[in-house]
């Protein structure tokens, strides 16, 4: 197991596979959290400090694609060089940017180095009807 920082690539590769499971959640009607905003500076950074300084918590809004290196789509990820969704953020400089909204274009590698986790809320209300 190749270790970087002392987060290692196999274990980080999981986080992959969480982009599809807050895909089907946010479909169903989830609110999902993630760590960290710092990714879409499209970085490959495996510094825990960076966890107390540089990150915050977005909303993930759905709109999972992955892209090949000739920018075509692909369905597995395994195959992807870019990922594409969309996510909301409070982070960002409010004269810079009228909308909370954003569409983040990353690396796998960037993801795998800069995710930190995530939290699925369910709406037990609308889970009961």
């Amino acid at each position: 197991m190749k270790s970087k920082g002392g987060v290692s690539n196999e274990i980080s590769g999981v986080a992959l596979n969480s982009l599809e499971y807050m895909e089907r959640a946010q479909k169903e009607g989830a609110t999902v959290l993630m760590i960290d905003s710092q990714m879409f500076d499209d970085i490959v950074s495996y510094s825990y400090n960076d966890l107390l300084t540089k990150s915050h918590w977005i909303v993930y809004e759905g709109g999972l694609n992955f892209y090949n290196a000739a920018n075509k789509p692909v369905m597995e990820i395994g195959k992807a060089t870019k990922l594409v969704f969309k996510f909301a953020t409070w982070g960002n400089d409010p004269l810079k940017s009228s909308s909370l909204l954003k569409y983040g274009v990353i690396t796998p590698e960037c993801f795998k180095s800069t995710f930190y986790g995530y939290v699925v809320c369910h709406n037990i209300q609308n889970k009961a009807k």
